[in-house]
């Protein structure tokens, strides 16, 4: 079981490498709709349902949603 120090430090870890991805991220399929968060292209599929992240930044996003909720 971890303690919330380590839990801090794995999230904090995790918004570093994303906002490093964020800042140096280059579009890579010109014409397609890009992530909101790391400015890459989101696919045609995620696009039908409304998505507005690439399939990295949503798991992202989600472990990080997952972790919070631990936590309370």
């Amino acid at each position: 079981m971890t303690d919330i120090i380590d839990q801090a430090s794995a999230r904090e870890e995790m918004d570093r490498a994303l906002a490093i991805a964020r800042a140096t991220a280059k579009p890579t399929r010109p014409g397609l709709p890009f992530c909101d968060d790391c400015s890459e292209a989101v696919s045609p599929t995620r696009q039908a349902f409304g998505a507005r992240l690439c399939i990295d930044c949503q798991r992202d996003s989600e472990l990080r949603a997952a972790t919070i909720g631990k936590r309370a």
